[in-house]
């Protein structure tokens, strides 16, 4: 008998062993119940004849079948719902491989767990567990034999995993259908760079999202191969990025080309600095694109010339100190703008930033200290529906407020009673977002409004009277102020405001 011949034998009989073992020791332990002992015989019998049935195909063919008895451990059974009795598969299941996994099955403390094995030193072996795991899973449901053997069958369209390496991780095509993997989370770990090539087995991807903890560059062509990528996010806010460290992203010119599908890019909390022309080359289709929570100071002109189907745009949290007139240049589908809450002391926005976008509907500004606010010139004020701005900015910058005749909502951030919604630019306010300090009446002249979304730091006096004046009012909310609580509650759910989804994409 030849070696190779004598070694599947004796996988099989190792394997069928194991069943033996595990079944009479059930059977012992539940020797006076009569359901337990047929359902266990019945368990272990077609365990047995599938490994009988893969040592005879192995002794006639080239390609092997590798089998893997997984035992239930009976300590993860609750007896409390229902007793032992109501179990169905108490012995364990059958996993068919098409290689040899023994080293992840080897310390297999529970059932379904690979990711305990003492002997997970290098990543592929950690990445491979991980899809292991979400299979058997998957297929463990009502299934005593869990077949993996084709990897054309074994679907997945999302993966995550922690990757310590750069090198290109083709440790999972002998496990899974690569052509169904639509989504993929990655830790890169302490990698500062990554190549065209990390990603390459992915090609039929939709949505990436890395977590770079000390990824310092994003290189020319990163990922060229990526065809297919609708969504890329790169997000440092798993490690709870801080803005005074020296943790700082840059990426290169053509970083994205190749992704002409891609329609959202979230680069936030990277501590990118700079932003320039050239990073945005190939990105003419990008709908979305945040670089909030990063450390831009001056956005140039011609900036995001190369985006001419970008709607959605993020520079919030930042430290900008001047947006230069051009900067908005070729953003002529530009529906949203988002400038809130930035660091530095004054913000200086050039007179007519915002002249070439003719569909500008949305402009967020609160917490920004715009020294030139009254001076500010919208060519397409006309076209303005929401805007959101600091209470005291209203006492103080009514030409720049006028310019909106057509505003549908409004968000107020530190409003009080010495601020007023009087002008005839909010007449035709669909929606009213205010943050009082305290609940307080403000003045009311012939609001037509249909939906309120009041929050406070301090819930006093309830005053009814409030709402005297708002006749056609279909929603109100009150909801109590903190940053978490404003993001959850900010919720306008009215199916009669239909306009309102769309138009209250702010975050407050």
């Amino acid at each position: 008998m030849s070696i190779v011949k004598k070694q599947k034998i004796d996988w099989c009989g190792n394997v069928m062993n194991e069943i033996d073992i595990a079944s009479e020791k059930i059977l012992l332990e539940f020797s006076d119940s009569e359901n337990i002992t047929k359902s266990v015989n019945r368990i272990r019998e077609v365990l047995l004849d599938k490994v009988k049935e893969i040592e005879c195909f192995n002794s006639s063919n080239e390609m092997k079948k590798y089998a893997y008895f997984v035992a239930v451990d009976n300590i993860l059974i609750d007896s409390s719902f229902g007793g032992y009795e109501t179990i169905d598969n108490l012995l364990g299941n059958l996993v068919i491989l098409n290689q040899d996994y023994s080293h992840l099955f080897k310390n297999l403390q529970h059932k379904m767990d690979l990711r305990n094995p003492e002997n997970l030193s290098i990543m592929e072996d950690y990445i491979q567990s991980e899809i292991l795991e979400h299979l058997m899973r998957t297929k463990n449901e009502n299934n005593i034999i869990i077949d993996l053997s084709k990897p054309s069958e074994n679907i997945i369209e999302s993966i995550e995993f922690i990757c310590r390496t750069i090198e290109n991780n083709d440790c999972v095509s002998a496990l899974v259908n690569l052509n169904k993997i639509f989504m993929l989370t990655v830790d890169v770990g302490h990698t500062s760079t990554i190549t065209d090539e990390f990603f390459s087995i992915f090609n039929v991807l939709r949505k990436l999202i890395i977590y770079p903890n000390n990824l310092t560059v994003i290189k020319k062509e990163n990922f060229s191969n990526l065809k297919n990528l609708t969504h890329l996010i790169i997000d440092k806010c798993k490690y709870h990025f801080n803005k005074s460290q020296d943790d700082i992203l840059t990426i290169e010119k053509n970083a994205f080309v190749g992704l002409r599908n891609l329609k959202t890019l979230i680069l936030e909390k990277n501590g990118i600095k700079e932003i320039h022309k050239e990073m945005f080359n190939d990105l003419e289709n990008l709908v979305t694109l945040s670089f909030a929570e990063n450390c831009i100071r001056i956005v140039e002109k011609d900036t995001f010339m190369n985006l001419k189907n970008l709607q959605n745009l993020n520079l919030s949290e930042n430290m900008i100190e001047k947006l230069e007139n051009g900067c908005l240049n070729g953003l002529d589908k530009l529906v949203a703008i988002k400038l809130k809450d930035q660091l530095n002391y004054q913000m200086i926005i050039e007179t007519n930033v915002f002249d070439s976008c003719p569909n500008l509907e949305c402009l967020n500004i609160y917490g920004c200290s715009i020294d030139n606010l009254n001076e500010l010139l919208f060519k397409h004020a006309v076209n303005m529906k929401v805007l959101a701005i600091c209470g005291q900015d209203l006492d103080h910058n009514s030409n720049f407020i006028y310019q909106f005749t057509n505003l549908k909502s409004i968000v107020v951030k530190r409003f009080d009673s010495n601020h007023s919604l009087n002008s005839n630019c909010f007449n035709q306010l669909n929606t009213i977002v205010l943050d009082f300090y305290t609940f307080q009446k403000f003045v009311k002249k012939n609001f037509n409004i249909k939906a309120l979304n009041i929050i406070v730091s301090i819930v006093d006096i309830f005053d009814p009277e409030l709402f005297d004046n708002f006749e056609n009012l279909e929603y109100f909310k009150l909801c109590e102020s903190s940053e978490a609580y404003y993001k959850k509650d900010l919720d306008f759910s009215s199916h009669s405001i239909e306009f309102l989804m769309d138009e209250l994409k702010f975050e407050i």
